[in-house]
């Protein structure tokens, strides 16, 4: 059978497919959805994105606080009650078939859609250092509020140049014995709350212009040795230190700019008919919740537009 009868007679066809399940995502599915059209979105994770691993969200419009868990989960429940297609798996390789892109993921299925969207977000930098594979997930983590309950008690570190170490060693000192926040820079930039927040906890040592040399330890790591060989004992230590985006699907393609970011115009579009991307795989300048929504609002009104003048 032609591909092409296989594609109109397949269960797998979809008006509109999107790669990611954080809020650009579910953004898009519900407006997608909403106007009556097939959706289905692909997570390799936990539905939600990064979104699960905020501890405390104030910046988002109709919560004075909410915890980024429940936030994804609000979401969450939302898309899966309009009917959107969750589908938990890894895609592959991506291609075109005349108007249809063409997904592969490592269940061995393969999927068609009209309309692809590209939310894929960002993944952690990793730690240069001999041993940091080793103590993955046996020590080392991307995640505070994930694995702050294995840490009650303990000495632990967190390392970056960001306001994300500190709002996370600070949930962590809440828990932890002693939280040594080691900051790659020579000072830290954060807001005046955040700040008065640190300052108020005994239990946290700032550490700046922090570099790690070496991570120590048998199965399990249990120290840390800095520049200047000063060596701290700690069973956790919780790298913060910038993201890189996931575009490798996207290596083929001419849609990345020099940092690996999806270049996109204001309408989400790319270069290429039909594919569109939004979050903070794109080169929009902020990265935030709110924009992330507002993205896949946009994404998804220009899609129906587009299939609309495809009929």
């Amino acid at each position: 059978m032609a591909l092409q009868a296989i594609i109109m007679n397949d269960g797998n066809t979809y008006d509109v497919i999107i790669i990611g399940g954080g809020p650009a995502a579910f953004s898009a599915a519900i407006f997608l959805r909403n106007g009556n059209y097939k959706v289905g979105y692909i997570e390799k994770n936990i539905p939600g994105g990064k979104l699960v691993n905020i501890n405390n969200i104030e910046n988002y419009p109709g919560y004075k606080s909410i915890n980024g868990a429940d936030l994804a989960l609000n979401m969450y429940e939302q898309v899966d009650a309009l009917g959107v297609d969750s589908i938990y798996g890894e895609v592959i390789q991506i291609s075109k078939y005349n108007d249809y892109h063409v997904i592969y993921t490592n269940d061995g299925k393969t999927r068609y859609t009209k309309v692809l969207i590209i939310a894929t977000g960002t993944s952690m930098n990793e730690l240069s250092v001999t041993n940091y594979q080793k103590f993955l997930n046996k020590g080392i983590s991307h995640c505070a509020t994930c694995d702050g309950a294995l840490t009650k008690g303990k000495d632990v570190a967190i390392i970056g140049s960001s306001a994300a170490i500190v709002a996370n060693a600070i949930y962590l000192a809440n828990i932890c014995k002693k939280v040594y926040l080691l900051n790659e820079q020579s000072s830290l930039d954060v807001n005046e709350k955040l700040m008065s927040s640190l300052n108020k906890l005994t239990n946290i040592e700032i550490i700046n212009n922090a570099k790690v040399t070496e991570l120590n330890g048998n199965d399990l790591l249990e120290s840390i040795k800095l520049k200047k060989k000063k060596k701290i004992d700690v069973s956790f230590l919780f790298v913060y230190t910038g993201v890189k985006p996931n575009t490798s699907l996207l290596s083929s393609y001419d849609v990345l700019d020099k940092k690996g970011y999806v270049v996109v115009n204001e309408k989400m579009e790319t270069s290429i008919p039909g594919l569109y991307a939004i979050g903070d795989v794109t080169n929009h300048e902020y990265k935030l919740i709110t924009i992330a929504v507002a993205q896949g609002t946009i994404a998804a009104m220009e899609a129906m537009k587009y299939m609309s003048n495809k009929k």
